[in-house]
């Protein structure tokens, strides 16, 4: 499952979708690998994909069109070790080679598999950078982002809306 892919223990606490509206997940948590301290390492309280399964089930899983994501109070915390390695390095490493993430593959019978994403919104997000080699560190909170691009061309374009608020750690390595 997803626990395995990541090679950190997940959890969903709910789940829920429409036929016409897709698929929302509810408190999602990952926690962190202890070889960085344990703990969490990303946390959001809910994650949309406003998706018609309907016209999915109909193209036969061929085209996959999401007509926006949302990701709310999204929490992520990137850490880069005493040694120097970052902890987004290994997620998908787990037993073996790194594994490619693809966007597009192939679909039931060798069918070409196409997804296509219209907008991307996160709300109240914040992410923290700890460095422990330096021990300094970085916050960054009350991210709001929405992009409105055409992503299922090999050239992405469109637009992006971004705000946030930054804080760096103190010469203790402390965040204010």
């Amino acid at each position: 499952g997803l626990s395995s892919a990541l090679g950190r223990e997940t959890s969903i606490e709910g789940i829920s979708w429409g036929w016409i509206s897709g698929i929302t997940l509810e408190n999602v948590a990952v926690t962190e690998s202890e070889q960085f301290g344990g703990g969490e390492f990303l946390a959001l309280e809910g994650l949309s994909l406003d998706v018609n399964l309907a016209k999915l089930a109909l193209s036969l899983g061929k085209t996959v069109r999401i007509r926006s994501v949302t990701i709310e109070s999204p929490r992520i915390v990137v850490v880069r070790s005493a040694g120097g390695d970052l902890n987004v390095e290994n997620m998908f490493a787990v037993g073996g080679p790194r594994r490619r993430v693809v966007a597009a593959g192939v679909g039931p019978s060798g069918t070409t598999l196409e997804l296509a994403i219209n907008r991307v919104r996160v709300k109240n997000g914040s992410l923290e950078y700890r460095d422990l080699a330096q021990d300094d560190g970085l916050q960054a909170d009350e991210i709001n982002a929405q992009i409105d691009a055409d992503f299922s061309k090999p050239r992405i374009k469109g637009s992006c809306d971004l705000s946030l608020k930054l804080d760096q750690a103190d010469s203790a390595g402390q965040l204010a």
